[in-house]
C-alpha cells in the first residue's frame, strides 16, 4: 500500500482522485493526508511518511517544491501539475499541465513501486520469515532504500537505521536495529540448513545478509 499526499483545493479534481484511486488503484494507493494550502503543506514534519506527493501548482499557491524534495531524506515522488515550466533533474520530479496527465504518471509510479515489491518478495520468500513481524516490515523499508539509492553495496547499518526511524518518528534507531536482526536471527532458525547454505554458505551477520540480498535483487532487475 502506498502513501499519497494530496495538496489541492479544487473539490471537483479531489473527488476524481478519490474515485480513480479506488476504482483503479484498487486501494493499494490510499490519500493519507489532503492539504487545502501551502501552510498545511508546510507544517508536515515527515515527508518521508509519504510514497507519493501530488500537487496542483494552479490551485495552491506556488511554494518551492525543490526545498521538499531536498530537505527529504527519504524518497519522495513528486507530481506536479502546473502551466509553468519548472525544470529539476531529480529523478523523482514530474510535471504535467492536466489531471489526466497526473494520473498517468501515478500510474507510472504505481508499477514500478510495485515490480520493485515483487522482485523483493521472491527472493525474501525464499527463506522462512515471519511476514507479519515489525522486523520484516523494516527489512523491506531498508532494501527499499538501498535500491532508490543505487546502493550496490550496503552502507552502515546503524546510517539506514537512523532513516527507518526518522520514516516512522522514532526518536532513536535501536529499535528498529534490535527488531531487524531479531527477525533474521528467527528467520535462520527457520529456513532450512541447506537454504542457508546456499544462498549464504554460512551463518550470516545482519549487514552481509543484506549485501547478499540486494546483490540477487540487482542480478534479478538485470535480467529483465
Amino acid at each position: 500500500m502506498f502513501k499519497l499526499l494530496l495538496a489541492e483545493n479544487n473539490l471537483s479534481n479531489i473527488h476524481l482522485l478519490i474515485n480513480i484511486l479506488g476504482d483503479v488503484f484498487h486501494n493499494n494507493i490510499v490519500l493519507a493526508k489532503l492539504c487545502l494550502s501551502n501552510l498545511e503543506l508546510y507544517k508536515i514534519d515527515n515527508y518521508s511518511a509519504f510514497d507519493i506527493l501530488l500537487i496542483n501548482d494552479n490551485n495552491i499557491e506556488s511554494i518551492n517544491v525543490y526545498d521538499l524534495i531536498r530537505d527529504t531524506r527519504e524518497k519522495l515522488n513528486v507530481i506536479m501539475i502546473s502551466d509553468e515550466n519548472h525544470i529539476s533533474n531529480h529523478k523523482n520530479f514530474h510535471v504535467t499541465k492536466t489531471v489526466t496527465g497526473a494520473i498517468n504518471i501515478l500510474n507510472n509510479l504505481y508499477v514500478n513501486i510495485n515490480m520493485k515489491h515483487k522482485n523483493l518478495g521472491k527472493i525474501l520468500d525464499i527463506f522462512s520469515f515471519n511476514k507479519s513481524s515489525i522486523g520484516y516490515k523494516y527489512i523491506i523499508d531498508l532494501l527499499d532504500i538501498c535500491i532508490d539509492e543505487n546502493y550496490t553495496h550496503i552502507p552502515t547499518l546503524n546510517q539506514l537505521y537512523s532513516k527507518i526511524a526518522f520514516k516512522y518518528g522514532m526518536p532513536t534507531p535501536e529499535s528498529v536495529g534490535w527488531n531487524i536482526e531479531k527477525t533474521i536471527r528467527n528467520m535462520k532458525m527457520m529456513t532450512k540448513s541447506e537454504i542457508i547454505d546456499k544462498y549464504f554458505g554460512y551463518s550470516p551477520s545482519p549487514k552481509i545478509f543484506f549485501e547478499i540480498i540486494l546483490n540477487m535483487y540487482n542480478n534479478l532487475n538485470k535480467k529483465m
